[in-house]
């Protein structure tokens, strides 16, 4: 990643902790967990990456616009809700860890065993929805306080557009989960597109190119551009959960396969696997738990029909499609040079 991201994490985090610390001073009287979920949420909003947040100040620099106040305020706003999403997602998931530490209904879970409380996961499970829920709502909060009135409207159309397209994608991504049914990979590519592309990497640059004031055409390039970003995104994010390092990734590898998730690594494994192959597999996707001997025999079926080539190949193919929108851009060549960092670094990164 270029190094100004480095600079973009940092004050996104100082922004994010002042504005949770005062929003912790308002809701404090309500009760004593007000103060317990903000201390949770300040070290959760700034273990990750900063990824959409940092994009958003990256295109409003790269189109030379200054990086103030209200800049800062719509970058915290999009990691507040990523940070909802990601606390809801660990429950559906049933994710134990995120970031190499336990995930928010996890730690929930352990507060309601302290406290000898019935249910301690369900405990776990209600509170971490309520953070989830919080989070939201502190990102509306954080996105109102913007101080330019013209182009508030057009910003919080956005939001709402891109984030509700998010969850009805969640919504499909589950019942992929509960169906025996395998999905077609046009199906799954437009989960990627809607769940994760278009919301990661698209949207924020279609906000920092509102805020920079560019043309609809250049926002409709950075809209195209972050489709394929984020698609080569989702590709080596479902390559490292099935061949990543746990130790790096910080999450248990194979959990995709453990979940029976509809990952387009899975779907063409599904079609391409020979007839007996292809039993055996929907014999283990059609159960409600996959034991390890499940697990080791998806692995051999992976090897055996060369599926991490293939994720590898698809991820190149679209790499240059991206590479082509990037040389469309209308920025100076070294922000170009950035621009392609950023996309080497999504297929190169190794959590």
């Amino acid at each position: 990643m270029p190094q100004s991201f480095i600079r973009y994490k940092k004050i996104i985090d100082a922004y994010l902790l002042r504005f949770l610390s005062e929003k912790q001073k308002e809701l404090s009287s309500v009760n004593s967990w007000s103060d317990d979920i903000f201390q949770k949420l300040n070290e959760f909003v700034t273990s990750g990456k900063s990824l959409r947040g940092g994009f958003v100040l990256f295109i409003t620099d790269i189109y030379g616009k200054k990086i103030n106040d209200d800049a800062l305020r719509l970058a915290s706003a999009v990691e507040l809700i990523h940070a909802g999403f990601l606390i809801h997602d660990d429950i559906m998931d049933q994710d134990r860890m995120r970031r190499g530490h336990p995930s928010l209904y996890t730690q929930y879970e352990e507060v309601g065993k302290k406290l000898t409380f019935n249910k301690p996961l369900l405990f776990g499970q209600d509170m971490a929805i309520c953070a989830g829920d919080l989070t939201f709502f502190l990102a509306m909060s954080c996105l109102g306080q913007n101080t330019n009135s013209k182009k508030l409207p057009l910003l919080l159309n956005h939001f709402s557009s891109e984030y509700s397209s998010v969850c009805v994608a969640q919504m499909q991504d589950a019942s992929f989960g509960f169906s025996y049914r395998i999905p077609t990979i046009d199906e799954v590519l437009s989960l990627y597109r809607y769940k994760t592309a278009r919301y990661t990497f698209s949207m924020p640059f279609m906000l920092g190119g509102i805020l920079a004031g560019i043309t609809k055409k250049e926002i409709t390039t950075l809209e195209k551009l972050g489709e394929q970003m984020g698609i080569i995104f989702q590709l080596h994010d479902d390559s490292l959960n099935l061949f990543g390092n746990p130790q790096i990734t910080g999450k248990p590898v194979g959990s995709d396969i453990r979940e029976g998730k509809k990952t387009l690594a899975l779907v063409r494994l599904f079609t391409h696997a020979g007839n007996l192959d292809r039993q055996k597999l929907q014999a283990i996707m059609k159960r409600n738990k996959r034991n390890p001997k499940d697990v080791t025999l998806v692995y051999q079926l992976l090897e055996k029909y060369q599926i991490k080539t293939y994720l590898e190949t698809e991820i190149l193919t679209i790499a240059n499609n991206a590479t082509q929108f990037i040389s469309n851009l209308s920025v100076e060549e070294h922000f170009k040079k950035d621009m392609t960092d950023v996309l080497k670094y999504i297929y190169e990164r190794s959590k």
